[in-house]
């Protein structure tokens, strides 16, 4: 049984050792970072500054992602004349643009089981991610420019879209398995709404004059440059927690459990052991050594394995298991009913503002700011109000 409790923890470090070797480069090289392999202090430190600061450079993309309703109105004009009105017959634009959201949808359902066994590296997820969606705007712009219009399709649905389900996906997952370390998952999720939102209602303003100072074809060109330098320190430091674990304190209590197991029989339900324990097993131990020796690897074992199982979880519901629940899909519809009131008139607030009211293109833009801004600030807000009412143990239920 020891030679087996010994084996079990020989393999987790091995495991937890190769994946500190992918994650923890440039933690090592870029020394001002807090460590969060060292200490428990510093990974609540890496927690509170680096997460976030990931977590708002990898959301670059969201700018023209949600934040297109600018280019609604220029690009229909381009497309179809200067005479042209936008309806349904001019539609087309936002036919291109809202399709990103059902390719991001479909690329996130199929990295989810990757991203969570831990198969799919995460800065070479967010690297594919930006690559995709850096792309897909500059070759929006080069069809603009060329009047390949057909081409839009490629660039917005394929390029953008699956590269929009790469970072999106990979930033709000591993942002709510940091802040769970802190027992404040709902946080995590919402400053991802946060970042998601205020992104675009900040393009509202120079996106707009980006496409009066160079063009609407030039200025995909600048947009695509902007994503793929402000997603560069994304690239770099959005790792996930499996990725840069607690090596030190988790090697240290395998060590002391396989060195010291009479130790980790006297070890209380809070896991602290006192000398009178220690002091008991022993004189236990020296009535009935054959029968404590047994008692205490037996505990020594078990509580690695519990460790191992614990780390090693895995969910209760296959894919095809969880499709075969009709609750799953009255969820989805109550939520497709929710959400396309809002995306209806967040990807069309600028058309509308022009259209109903005849207002100016300043006005558009302060109109769609506000509208994005709300979204932004209103997910960040339900995070903090899940953290009061919704604890992690109601939410894992």
């Amino acid at each position: 049984m020891m030679w087996r409790c010994q084996q079990h923890a020989s393999t987790r470090v091995v495991r937890h050792a190769n994946k500190r070797l992918r994650g923890k480069w440039l933690i090592d090289q870029l020394s001002f970072l807090p460590d969060p392999t060292k200490t428990q202090d510093d990974r609540d430190v890496y927690i509170r500054t680096v997460v976030p600061f990931s977590m708002i450079s990898g959301l670059a993309m969201t700018a023209p992602f949600y934040g297109f309703n600018v280019w609604l109105i220029p690009m229909t004009l381009h497309i179809y004349g200067p005479e042209a009105t936008y309806s349904l017959r001019t539609g087309s634009v936002l036919y291109v643009f809202s399709s990103q959201l059902l390719a991001m949808a479909i690329t996130g359902s199929l990295l989810a089981p990757h991203i969570r066994d831990g198969s799919l590296s995460t800065g070479l997820g967010m690297l594919t991610g930006t690559v995709l969606s850096s792309s897909g705007l500059a070759l929006t712009g080069l069809f603009l420019e060329m009047e390949m219009y057909g081409g839009l399709i490629l660039s917005q649905f394929v390029l953008c879209g699956i590269g929009a389900g790469f970072c999106m996906t990979l930033i709000g997952y591993h942002g709510i398995l940091w802040f769970r370390e802190t027992n404040r998952p709902a946080l995590g999720a919402g400053l991802h709404g946060f970042f998601a939102g205020l992104w675009p209602a900040l393009f509202s303003f120079w996106g707009a004059a980006l496409e009066n100072a160079v063009g609407i074809g030039r200025s995909f060109y600048c947009v695509a440059l902007m994503v793929a330098l402000v997603q560069v320190p994304a690239i770099l430091l959005t790792r996930s927690p499996t990725e840069l674990p607690l090596l030190v304190q988790k090697e240290s209590v395998i060590s002391e459990v396989i060195s010291d197991p009479l130790r980790a029989a006297a070890e209380d339900e809070n896991g602290d052991a006192d000398d009178k324990n220690i002091g008991n097993v022993q004189m236990s131990r020296s009535d009935d050594s054959s029968s404590t020796k047994h008692n205490s690897t037996n505990i020594v074992g078990n509580q690695i394995d519990n460790e191992v199982e614990t780390f090693e979880a895995q969910p209760a519901l296959t894919r095809r298991e969880l499709l075969s629940c009709p609750q799953i899909w009255l969820q989805c519809f109550f939520l497709f009913m929710v959400f396309l009131p809002g995306f209806g008139i967040k990807y069309t607030i600028s058309p509308l503002m022009s259209t109903i009211f005849s207002a100016s293109e300043a006005v558009q833009s302060v109109a769609s700011f506000l509208y994005l801004m709300s979204y932004s600030v209103t997910r960040l807000f339900v995070g903090f109000v899940a953290e009061i009412y919704l604890t992690p143990t109601t939410a894992a239920k």
